[in-house]
């Protein structure tokens, strides 16, 4: 407490006030990023040894820098590049009905690594990626 003001996340609670009363306040906030990855390359663990690309397929408003920062802070990894595809939904034909419809579009998106991946030795999520 500071001078009579509670400071919580995102809003404070004036204590000379009404404390039902709530202010929103300018604070640094932060993001976790709720991104769907499916890894879809390599896809056995016995081809992930010694890999050194990674291809994942993501939803369409994942940018590359999105990924990257993902990649390299929640699971540890070392990255070169990103490259990624935009890819249209197939179009389906019902069988029982005869009326078409599609799949969702989706992105894929190709990882280089640094360095080889290395099952023995996984990157660390507690770790901060290595610097240049």
């Amino acid at each position: 407490q500071k001078s009579g003001v509670v400071y919580c996340t995102e809003y404070v609670h004036v204590a000379s006030q009404n404390p039902c009363c709530l202010l929103l306040v300018d604070m640094p906030r932060i993001y976790f990023p709720n991104i769907p990855l499916i890894l879809t390359h390599p896809a056995t663990l016995e081809a992930a040894q010694g890999v050194n690309t990674l291809v994942f397929r993501t939803i369409p408003a994942v940018g590359k820098l999105q990924l990257k920062n993902f990649l390299s802070s929640v699971h540890g990894f070392d990255i070169k590049a990103v490259h990624t595809m935009n890819m249209e939904g197939k179009k389906k034909r019902n069988p029982k009905t005869g009326r078409y419809f599609r799949k969702p579009d989706w992105k894929k998106a190709y990882v280089l690594l640094n360095d080889a991946l290395d099952l023995q030795n996984p990157p660390s999520s507690s770790s901060p990626p290595k610097s240049k």
